[in-house]
């Protein structure tokens, strides 16, 4: 296990399409600055907080992260090499689900943190508002990426490519988390990890958190009884 771990941070930090996926956001939120400074449309850092910490419009790169991640492995046979060389299939999984919820998590945090930074330039950089009820919102919102990263891990080995695991996991994605909120408002939608906690009231992060625990356990022993069922040759 501790092995599967080290490969996999190692492959982790070299994982070019997170370094990509960084870059392009660096780009995005250059332009919002810039169009932010001409119409105003942020006067303080906590209202840019609050509208990008329960953002899922970029959660489609949720998918492209973990299931290129993790999917590579399937295509050049990795996950085969490892069980033939002893290891159990429990630990091939929590040794992917690990980094990838690491990855998710730098991800988001580097989202949010982007897009204060760019708005700050006309907004400024003051403080004024937050709290600690923010940092149980900000935890809520992280475990709500590892349940999401969990489901797309599972989604990935379902499908057992690269390719496959790529195209179901954002097309899932995208309807769950980008198109169904458009159409929804019901207490169980809104506290799935296909929709960020969108407040820090108390009832709010306890509901979405134990929703996010349900769906990481769940989704954890599906993808072992996939994989479990799975001929790997």
């Amino acid at each position: 296990m501790t092995n599967l771990m080290r490969i996999e941070f190692y492959k982790l930090r070299r994982f070019k399409v997170f370094y990509a996926v960084i870059g392009f956001l660096i780009a995005i939120f250059a332009y919002s600055a810039v169009k932010n400074a001409e119409k105003h449309l942020f006067t303080d850092l906590y209202q840019v907080f609050k509208v990008s910490l329960p953002d899922t419009s970029f959660s489609f790169l949720f998918a492209v992260l973990t299931s290129l991640f993790v999917g590579n492995d399937f295509s050049t046979k990795t996950v085969n090499r490892e069980l033939v060389t002893g290891s159990s299939r429990w630990n091939v999984i929590i040794s992917r689900i690990i980094p990838v919820w690491i990855m998710n998590i730098a991800y988001h945090t580097l989202n949010i943190v982007l897009y204060m930074a760019a708005m700050g330039i006309d907004a400024g950089y003051s403080f004024d508002g937050f709290g600690t009820s923010d940092i149980a919102w900000f935890g809520t919102v992280m475990l709500q990426i590892m349940a999401l990263s969990t489901v797309i891990t599972l989604i990935t080995f379902i499908c057992g490519n690269i390719y496959g695991g790529l195209t179901a996991s954002v097309i899932t994605l995208f309807a769950l988390c980008n198109i169904m909120r458009n159409f929804t408002a019901s207490t169980v939608y809104t506290s799935s990890c296909f929709c960020f906690a969108p407040d820090s009231s108390t009832a709010t992060l306890i509901r979405c958190s134990v929703f996010a625990v349900f769906t990481i356990i769940a989704a954890l022993a599906a993808t072992y009884f996939v994989f479990r069922k799975r001929d790997i040759s």
